[in-house]
């Protein structure tokens, strides 16, 4: 499996919770996740939903990293995409790690 470089192009997204929305810029994006430089922080909870750009695309986030004015999130499935495997349906020397909503 090769690995997905960051994106390192400073983009502006919105970070969405509890029907409040806080501007943010995008340091760094991958597909697993994301550094966002926001004015305070703290007001950020630890779940929520990154809009990036115009809306085009967004997010469920974790939060796994606050540092200063910046936040490390991972992404997290959305929806009826996600589905949970058992022990038959993967291969027997491939490890697959899965991020679950809490």
């Amino acid at each position: 499996m090769s690995e997905v470089p960051p994106t390192s192009r400073v983009k502006v997204g919105m970070i969405s919770f509890r029907q409040t929305n806080v501007e943010c810029t995008i340091r760094a994006i991958s597909a697993f996740g994301a550094t966002l430089m926001v004015p305070s922080p703290t007001r950020i909870p630890d779940e929520f939903v990154l809009v990036v750009g115009s809306g085009q695309k967004s997010c469920a986030c974790n939060v796994v990293k606050r540092s200063g004015i910046s936040i490390g999130v991972v992404f997290v499935p959305l929806g009826p995409t996600f589905r949970m495997t058992t022990d038959r349906d993967l291969p027997s020397q491939e490890t697959v790690v899965m991020l679950l909503p809490r």
